[in-house]
């Protein structure tokens, strides 16, 4: 993912799996995730219905909602929720993303400028990833990353206009 997001270049997976552990990936993965957050986690002291509608219009075409907990000074902290429909493929869409996002820091107040600017790279940039994984030797269909079940956003909640 990393080298992607940075090089352009996907690596084979001997070499990637010299470089990862991927036995203890959510705990000491850089940059900083956390899968199958609450929504009210997300909000903190915003006001609730204006954020939740930004994040719901900005991910209306993704199977999850990334946010990000600590901004400015300090390292980000990406927060994920799931969608009831997400997929293997959410959650790498996820993961692409908080790369793109911790390599393209930017010092600004506007979060959600830095997250649209994300999710236009993402949907620039991904399907060459799965290009690049595939000659390198990837087979997608081989890629499990498990969905947490709970909490989800559920779909009747997301379909209301935003």
């Amino acid at each position: 993912m990393r080298s992607h997001v940075t090089q352009h270049t996907v690596p084979g997976y001997v070499v990637c799996n010299e470089e990862e552990n991927i036995l203890t990936w959510e705990r000491f993965l850089h940059p900083q995730i956390s899968f199958g957050v609450p929504m009210e986690r997300m909000l903190g002291s915003e006001e609730p219905s204006d954020m939740v509608n930004r994040l719901l219009k900005l991910y209306k075409n993704e199977k999850y909602v990334l946010f990000v907990e600590q901004f400015g000074s300090r390292e980000p902290k990406f927060l994920v929720a799931f969608k009831e429909s997400a997929t293997s493929i959410s959650v790498l869409r996820s993961l692409w993303q908080a790369h793109w996002l911790q390599e393209n820091l930017q010092n600004q107040d506007d979060v959600f400028s830095w997250l649209e600017a994300s999710i236009l790279a993402l949907e620039h940039g991904f399907t060459d990833f799965l290009e690049q994984m595939e000659r390198a030797g990837w087979d997608q269909n081989q890629i499990i990353l498990k969905v947490p079940k709970e909490p989800v956003l559920v779909s009747e909640y997301l379909n209301e206009d935003v």
